[in-house]
């Protein structure tokens, strides 16, 4: 639906057009109801703040790394610490 929506809006549709194609198309909202002018609009605006995130995440430098791991041992605490380490490092290296 997010696909769609964007792609008639790129292509000139104001969110009442949108709105109004999608009922009259039969396509409801993900709780089953229609769309209003309003819930387009929070589509397309929460569509623009993801793809804004996203940016931003990509464009943070790590300049070295915060802590040393190696030596940290084996508690609830340094596991999570290690686990998020690894996920950080994971997502700077795409």
């Amino acid at each position: 639906m997010l696909k769609l929506v964007t792609y008639l809006h790129e292509n000139g549709m104001g969110y009442r057009k949108i709105a109004k194609w999608m009922n009259e198309n039969g396509i409801k909202t993900e709780r089953g109801k229609t769309f209003s002018n309003s819930s387009i609009h929070s589509v397309l605006k929460r569509y623009k703040e993801r793809v804004e995130l996203i940016e931003t995440v990509r464009e943070v430098k790590f300049e070295k790394e915060i802590v040393n791991f190696q030596n940290i041992k084996y508690s609830s605490l340094g596991l999570c610490l290690k686990k998020f380490y690894f996920e950080i490092k994971k997502m700077h290296l795409g």
